[in-house]
């Protein structure tokens, strides 16, 4: 990371690792890192790599979603995690579920929010992550009811 620190991509993997070793202090400070670097270079990048190879890389996807996201291109953020969600039948990169679950929700697609955070719940084996999407399950549901649209339970 000294020797690279412009690069996001690099402080967001930092801080999933240290997610998962329940280092959260840690984690924030890498994910405030990564959020503060050039989102546009990730986009660029992945963009590159999923020209040349659309179907191997579902992390790719999830990549360039999230740094559409984080440059505030919804559209794009969610082509993204929809293509990765495509192509990655063996469910290897749970996390594009999630991303898309956060995006439909920003889209007030309660129902499709709920669908795509049930299915990350049951794919997720991380619990600090199972924790944060059962949150965000509560919070689609919540905004669910207050829209007056049926509710479904969590699977998880």
């Amino acid at each position: 990371m000294q020797l690279y620190p412009q690069y996001a991509v690099a402080w967001y993997e930092l801080g999933r690792v240290q997610q998962q070793e329940k280092n959260m202090t840690g984690a924030r400070q890498s994910f405030d890192q990564a959020r503060e670097k050039r989102w546009a270079d990730v986009v660029e990048i992945t963009d590159k790599l999923l020209r040349l190879n659309p179907v191997d890389f579902p992390e790719a996807w999830l990549l360039n979603s999230v740094g559409n996201y984080s440059g505030q291109n919804f559209e794009a953020a969610e082509n993204s995690a929809r293509q990765g969600i495509k192509v990655d039948e063996s469910h290897r990169t749970p996390k594009l579920e999630y991303v898309l679950g956060m995006l439909l929700l920003r889209k007030q697609d309660y129902a499709g929010a709920s669908q795509h955070m049930q299915q990350y719940l049951s794919l997720t084996t991380q619990p600090a992550e199972l924790d944060e999407a059962r949150k965000q399950l509560a919070e689609i549901e919540r905004h669910s009811s207050s829209a007056g649209l049926p509710s479904s339970s969590p699977q998880k």
